[in-house]
């Protein structure tokens, strides 16, 4: 096409500017809305044109005019005459809104504006800004009476109404609770989580009568179950009155051998409770750092290999030292796996390092910025100074996309809605990981300490945007433990625009809480393999002369290789073999080979085949099988000639238990025994002719 192209660009500091798009309110905006920009000939005369900037309240613009050539000649030239900036057309804000006379099925809900009619929008709480979806009325008054169900608890957002679909920003949201005749909230339940284990881990839980009568003769119980199982109930048999909190021990359970994957579920149990969502608390997939490290499979090595590891059992947020000696104290390595060369120390001690824990606050974002560089920014107060090592956090990237995040702190200044952005931050790190999904995990590469006592502030970007939650109030608690608090904070697209509140970092903060569970030092060893290929066979000659029998079962290995010395082979632990008529002696090799660590070994004896049943005597082969046996086995023998036999079986005291008799025949007779017998050693006798051959069998059930 031989257009040439146009657009509107604005700045708020002469740096970053930003092309002016078509939004919501505008008009005869850019005649390219694929492209958002003006070409072609179709305008022979002046229009007037409309579009609104973004976040500029209060803010001092600048606007350019972009213009790109086609490079030809043709249908040249635009033309832009006057340049005027006004306000939105809506300019009715919302003022003061409030609620008040709240009862069991409604509310008042009342606010300032000069606007002659609003929209109201209700949802469940934690439902985000409003957008137009969930329950929305419109109303002509400025103070309304609203409905509500008992025990419900909803967030509303008030907006004015200027004509069309165009309104006001949305004010809110603000909470509004319905009390109930009879409701226990479980308010906290106090427990150390993902610390060193105890003898006596106290669990307390903080409740409140949320009804309009006396709760008494109730039950308050924490579950634990997955790596430690335990249940605790209190009774509770005192008055609590509405409105009035009180702390109860509930238990106590041990958790000093240390435990993972731990879930903690602590309840109450008011048999007339109206309003059931807020009786439960709980804590998913907590540990506990036992006195002693706890080892994991380690390597079993062959001598020739150049290294092994050794493994400790993983901790999320332990860290594990590898001592070269008790009484070292100080970790040649650290980690959940240590590699040790070979030949070299094959045992070191395994310790514990300084541990790391984390503050995790709501996990269910309900809004965010999709935007590279936009993030979160939160105030914190840490009990005492508090090394930050890595964040858990939630982004719109894809699994397995790439996901970078700078982090930046403002040392002993708390956040406020206008020094977010202010040129005191310091920036601390930048950390680019593979995403895993929600939550994932960011590691710092240069930790960094916050002071204790004094409230500073955070400032987390990335470059897939990020998940965050809708909030109440600014500046109040969001998430605590022990030594960590934080506030409810802001949201911003880039640093270069605007921000919102209240809006609530969503994940887990990782930090350093000092202390060792436990001084203990294991030793743990790279073990070599002691079983290596070992040859050994015997071997019994059929009454033919020529077909023989080798058993290697004796043996250690993986591969059994035959030469049977007349230019044959074969495999296998055991093998029957034919020799030729002609050949008399041979010369028998086995060979076996162990595959893990790759040795060998053989053995040779030389085979005299031509050996006549009469030569044989019986002791030389009389067989048992199988052995041990559970009372069913065979007993086979070779004669020269036809008699009688007769078989005992003795147990350890010379009894004899079991007896059977019967003809032989010229060549391999077998007889077969089922004997109920205890468990024990047996002595079998076979008789023939007066020649008497012994053999020790096992019986095992």
């Amino acid at each position: 096409e031989f257009f040439d192209k146009t657009w509107i660009e604005y700045s708020f500091n002469d740096v970053l500017w930003t092309k002016l798009t078509q939004g919501v309110i505008s008009n005869n905006w850019y005649t390219d809305t694929q492209n958002q920009w003006w070409s072609g000939d179709n305008d022979a005369s002046w229009k007037n044109r409309l579009a609104v900037v973004p976040n500029s309240a209060g803010k001092t613009v600048h606007f350019r005019h972009r213009f790109t050539s086609d490079a030809f000649f043709q249908r040249e030239g635009v033309g832009i005459d006057e340049l005027n900036v006004y306000e939105i057309p809506c300019n009715f804000p919302i003022l003061d809104l409030a609620y008040s006379n709240v009862t069991t099925g409604s509310y008042d809900l009342h606010w300032t504006s000069n606007a002659s009619s609003w929209e109201i929008v209700s949802g469940p709480v934690g439902f985000g800004q409003a957008t137009g979806s969930s329950t929305i009325i419109t109303v002509n008054n400025d103070s309304v009476s609203m409905p509500l169900g008992v025990c419900d608890s909803v967030d509303v957002y008030v907006r004015a109404l200027c004509g069309g679909a165009s309104g006001s920003p949305w004010a809110g949201p603000i909470t509004i609770g319905a009390p109930c005749e009879h409701d226990l909230r479980l308010s906290d339940l106090l427990v150390a989580i993902n610390t060193c284990g105890d003898s006596s881990t106290v669990v307390e839980a903080i409740v409140e009568n949320r009804g309009l009568y006396d709760a008494s003769n109730f039950s308050v119980n924490t579950d634990l179950s997955g790596g430690l199982n335990s249940t605790m109930t209190f009774n509770y048999i005192d008055t609590l009155l509405p409105g009035e909190t009180d702390t109860i021990l509930v238990g106590d359970f041990n958790s000093l051998a240390g435990a993972t994957n731990v879930d903690i579920v602590g309840y109450t149990t008011l048999s007339n409770d109206q309003y059931t969502t807020n009786d439960s608390l709980t804590y998913m997939d907590v540990g506990y750092i036992g006195s002693i490290p706890k080892v994991a499979s380690n390597d079993t090595i062959c001598s020739t290999d150049p290294f092994g590891v050794l493994h400790a059992e993983p901790f999320d947020g332990l860290t594990f030292g590898w001592y070269a000696s008790p009484t070292d104290t100080v970790a040649t390595a650290t980690g959940d796996s240590f590699v040790v060369a070979n030949p070299g120390q094959l045992t070191w001690y395994l310790g514990y390092e300084e541990p790391t824990y984390y503050l995790q606050t709501n996990l269910a974002p309900n809004n965010g910025l999709s935007t590279n560089g936009s993030g979160v920014a939160f105030s914190i107060t840490p009990a005492e100074s508090t090394p930050i090592t890595g964040f858990d956090l939630t982004t719109y990237a894809t699994v397995g996309s790439s996901v970078t995040v700078w982090v930046s702190y403002l040392a002993n200044t708390t956040l406020t809605a206008t020094n977010w952005n202010s040129a005191n931050w310091v920036y601390v790190d930048t950390v680019t990981v593979t995403y895993t999904g929600n939550w994932t995990n960011f590691v710092l590469n240069k930790p960094f300490t916050i002071p204790g006592g004094v409230t500073s502030s955070l400032r987390i970007q990335t470059s897939e945007g990020i998940r965050y939650r809708t909030g109440a109030n600014f500046g109040t608690v969001w998430a605590q433990n022990n030594e960590l608090t934080i506030y409810q904070g802001l949201s911003f697209g880039s640093l270069a625009g605007a921000a919102n509140n209240p809006r609530n970092f969503t994940g887990r903060i990782h930090y350093k809480s000092g202390g060792k569970c436990s001084d203990t030092l294991v030793p743990v060893s790279v073990e070599y393999y002691q079983d290596t290929a070992f040859a050994d066979f015997t071997y019994t000659l059929d009454s033919n002369g020529k077909t023989v029998f080798f058993d290697a079962t004796n043996s250690f290995g993986d591969v059994y290789s035959w030469d049977f010395g007349d230019g044959t082979n074969g495999t296998g632990d055991t093998i029957t073999h034919v020799f030729a008529d002609s050949g008399d002696v041979y010369q028998v090799c086995l060979t076996v080979d162990e595959s893990v660590c790759m040795t060998s070994d053989t053995k040779c004896e030389s085979l005299k085949t031509t050996v006549g049943l009469e030569e044989m005597s019986l002791a030389s082969n009389v067989r048992l099988y199988p052995n041990p046996s559970m009372g069913n086995f065979n007993v086979s023998f070779t004669t020269a000639v036809e008699s009688e036999y007769q078989i005992e079986i003795v147990d350890i005291t010379g009894r004899t238990v079991n007896v059977k008799t019967g003809e032989t025949k010229y060549g391999e007779n077998k007889v077969l025994f089922d004997a109920d017998l205890p468990d024990g050693v047996y002595m079998v006798k076979v008789i023939v002719e007066g020649d008497v051959s012994t053999s020790r069998l096992v019986i095992r059930s």
